[in-house]
């Protein structure tokens, strides 16, 4: 939203897209539970939709309630679910998220399977800790 209010990139730590916990939780979800759905793609998209809102709302509802921080402000926006959630970018994510299950996920996996056992098992664990490494340098400063 950053970049639709100033026009540039906001790396406050929160959101070091794709690094975020948000979003790795949600292409998680998308692989594990909506890999059967695929031959149904209307279907695919509003589960994408309720599951992006769901994750949103709650991962902003505990930052605010446990550690009195607000990370998302939707005061301003139209259809929000207690300012907590955007339905506008819900609809945004719903779309990036067919866009992976249909498109990059299939490309990724045909790629990653080319490459060495040894290489990928290298890889894995590098991607692992970049990602442990973005949440708790996001983590460590709000619970300290």
């Amino acid at each position: 939203m950053q970049l639709l209010k100033t026009g540039a990139f906001s790396f406050d730590g929160a959101v070091f897209f794709p690094w975020a916990p948000m979003y790795g939780i949600f292409g998680i979800l998308l692989l594990l539970f909506m890999k059967k759905l695929i031959p149904k793609p209307e279907l695919v998209f509003f589960l994408n939709f309720a599951v992006y809102t769901l994750i949103e709302y709650l991962a902003s509802w505990i930052l605010e309630l446990g550690y009195s921080l607000k990370v998302t402000a939707y005061s301003d926006y139209l259809f929000t679910l207690n300012e907590h959630t955007y339905i506008g970018g819900s609809a945004v994510f719903a779309l990036l998220g067919c866009a992976f299950l249909y498109y990059l996920a299939p490309k990724w996996t045909e790629a990653f399977s080319h490459l060495k056992k040894n290489i990928r098992i290298v890889l894995c664990i590098l991607l692992s800790l970049i990602f442990l490494g973005f949440v708790f340098k996001i983590s460590l400063p709000y619970i300290w």
